[in-house]
């Protein structure tokens, strides 16, 4: 891997992650309450999501339980892309894109923060917390969810993790169909903004509720702008699967 990156991501981000063996173990604490759920089905998805990947370092932390599961993550910001392909290539199971999600197809203008990179979005920063609010805008390709994962010959998608800084929504439109079958949802949520057309938590869960989700919220503390991620399930689902195992 080239050591320069994965420094550089080291420090953006604040996780280190060197390479993989029998003795490493990635733990971040920011995937328990969405483990908690999938494990306590004693199951394990085919199909797993991740928009807005920044590091990789979430989806890693999954892979290391569930060898036999796709992998699918979305990076639009070139260097951190680079980041996790570079990482990605030691683990079978796990494909990453260079591409922006959302509900529109095409290239569209995005603002790659100067520090805390993870907070790039495809909306205009107002006050991104943790960063010196310094941003360089770019262009990125984007594509629905649908129509891409129509092309990799995927049916069905079973869990969905969204971190793509105040467009979750677009996110989840861009599914189409594909949301009616999807289990399990961690989405980031804020309710209040801090991009320009920043798209708040009560929408988020307002369309989550139409589909047919339960929601919970878990803040993360301390947030000035309260927010937190939604944990969103289709009990009907759920049990369809519990019992058909």
């Amino acid at each position: 891997m080239n050591n320069e990156l994965q420094h550089k991501s080291a420090i953006d981000s604040g996780y280190a992650y060197w390479g993989r063996s029998k003795d490493s173990y990635v733990y971040t604490g920011y995937v328990d309450n969405f483990m908690k759920k999938i494990h306590g089905l004693g199951w394990g998805p085919k199909v797993y999501l991740d928009v807005g990947s920044r590091d990789l370092i979430q989806t890693i932390e999954v892979a290391q339980y569930h060898s036999g599961t796709r992998f699918i993550a979305f990076e639009p910001v070139p260097w951190q892309y680079q980041v996790c392909y570079e990482r990605s290539l030691e683990w079978e199971n796990i494909e990453v894109y260079n591409l922006a999600v959302s509900d529109e197809e095409g290239y569209a203008d995005f603002w790659e923060m100067d520090t805390n990179t993870g907070g790039s979005s495809l909306l205009e920063p107002i006050d991104v917390p943790a960063s010196n609010n310094i941003s360089r805008k770019i262009t990125v390709e984007c594509k629905r969810l649908d129509n891409f994962l129509k092309s990799l010959g995927i049916e069905k998608v079973d869990c969905l993790w969204i971190d793509t800084q105040g467009t979750e929504l677009n996110v989840l439109k861009s599914l189409g169909d594909y949301i009616d079958n999807v289990l399990f949802i961690q989405t980031e949520a804020s309710p209040e903004p801090y991009y320009k057309g920043h798209i708040l938590k009560d929408d988020v869960e307002n369309f989550l509720k139409e589909k047919g989700f339960e929601v919970e919220f878990y803040t993360n503390s301390p947030h000035p702008y309260g927010e937190g991620d939604i944990i969103a399930s289709r009990p009907e689902l759920v049990r369809t699967l519990l019992n058909s195992n």
